[in-house]
């Protein structure tokens, strides 16, 4: 019996070894390609970190120069509002890319007609539905900059990035924008989510401060 056992080992070895190298290379070549799609292009990079220097900037000099801080503020909210209308037209331009589902339903000519169909009907719900979540960013940093005051619109922005990272988040996981894109999402948002936050605070704590000297002041008098 064991002789037939080693004899059925040595026999099936030479089989198994072609099947098994090139499995374990496509293993390979897969887990490489994933990383370089996970791998965040340099321009977007470079540009993105750029992107956070008026955020990082206006913190900063609040910092160091607290009596400044108030128009600070209203420097970051106006920044704020472009950068929050922009993160939310990324969704716009990647609807409207070639490859998008909308793209190819609307240029497919082909297929079973029943098929094709729903498909393009579904695919149009879904991009019909992206394309109006790309213009609520907009609106909501337009409306909380002229409806609000300077604190309570840079807090709807930290808000509405936030909000944003999430569905971002949730559209990486659909593919429905490049692998890199979430990784890339979180640090930035991050960032400016910790300026802005450190803004209000300084704001804050100048404004108590400055209420403060006004009620010694008062008691003084």
């Amino acid at each position: 019996m064991l002789k037939y056992q080693g004899l059925l080992k040595t026999s099936m070895r030479p089989m198994l070894k072609p099947c098994v190298i090139p499995m374990a290379a496509h293993a390979r070549t897969i887990t490489s390609s994933r990383a370089q799609q996970s791998k965040t292009p340099t321009a977007p990079l470079v540009l993105g970190a750029a992107g956070l220097l008026p955020f990082v900037g206006t913190a900063a000099v609040s910092a160091v120069m607290p009596e400044t801080v108030f128009l600070m503020m209203e420097v970051q909210a106006v920044y704020s509002t472009t950068i929050l209308s922009f993160m939310g037209a990324v969704h716009w331009g990647l609807a409207m890319a070639p490859g998008s589902s909308a793209t190819a339903a609307s240029t497919s000519n082909s297929g079973a007609p029943e098929t094709a169909s729903s498909n393009e009907g579904s695919s149009t719900q879904s991009e019909a539905a992206r394309y109006a979540l790309s213009t609520v960013p907009a609106l909501v940093a337009f409306a909380s900059v002229v409806t609000c005051n300077v604190p309570t619109s840079l807090f709807v922005h930290a808000v509405g990035y936030n909000a944003l990272l999430a569905f971002d988040m949730a559209a990486g996981r659909r593919g429905l924008v490049p692998a890199w894109y979430p990784g890339l999402r979180l640090w930035l948002t991050s960032v400016v989510t910790a300026s802005i936050a450190s803004t209000l605070f300084i704001a804050y704590k100048r404004e108590t401060e400055e209420e403060s000297e006004e009620a010694s002041e008062e008691e003084e008098r």
